[in-house]
């Protein structure tokens, strides 16, 4: 499980990363506009479900803690 969770970290700085290099990009056609929308609503719906992953492994480790 652990290595899990440590691979998924590894993903979402990996991804994080990626996307900052991305937006970091100039917009020079409207095109670029419409993806750079598209690149953000990607991030902040990756970054909600990684959230989620995290709180699901913390709930997970408190039901294995009290068992």
């Amino acid at each position: 499980m652990k290595e899990i969770f440590g691979l998924l970290i590894i993903i979402a700085c990996k991804l994080s990363t990626v996307f900052a290099l991305v937006k970091q990009m100039p917009p020079e056609t409207p095109w670029d506009t419409v993806f750079s929308i598209i690149r953000s609503q990607f991030f902040a719906w990756g970054f909600t479900i990684f959230q989620f992953l995290i709180f699901i492994f913390f709930v997970q480790m408190q039901i294995f803690k009290n068992q």
